[in-house]
């Protein structure tokens, strides 16, 4: 089955919305459960042992690094793009092209994969300290 460069660029930019939703949603959803570890209450998980404070606070870290390499994506995609478009403007052209090479937009790509790694780590780190608490490791 063919597919058009044009529809390859129109999945890889839902894709990478998609993604970008889910690492929001999961860091927001470690940082909520995190909290409620930490505060405590009656809402609070209920463990016969809770993970060390220690341990949660690095995965508290792991998630707001998430959110901020996602921002820092935007921030970088949004200056890779303003600065094409200042050159194109200054060249007096309609049509131009992505400079893939350059700073702005290697680090934009770059917390892409940056912000995948930091929520996978985030999860993987509160499961390995809750099922250690669990197994009474």
């Amino acid at each position: 089955m063919k597919i058009s460069v044009e529809q390859l660029i129109e999945d890889l930019g839902y894709l990478s919305d998609r993604l970008s939703t889910q690492v929001r949603t999961i860091a927001l959803s470690v940082l909520a459960l995190i909290w409620l570890f930490l505060a405590g209450g009656d809402q609070a998980p209920h463990l016969v042992q809770y993970p060390p404070r220690w341990s949660l606070l690095a995965v508290a870290v792991l998630a707001l690094l998430a959110l901020a390499a996602d921002h820092l994506q935007y921030v970088f995609g949004y200056v890779s793009s303003k600065r094409t478009l200042d050159g194109a403007e200054v060249a007096g052209v309609s049509e131009t092209e992505i400079e893939y090479r350059t700073w702005p937009y290697r680090l934009r790509t770059g917390m892409f994969w940056t912000k995948q790694v930091f929520a996978f780590a985030s999860v993987a780190l509160l499961v390995g300290a809750i099922g250690a608490v669990l197994l009474g490791v």
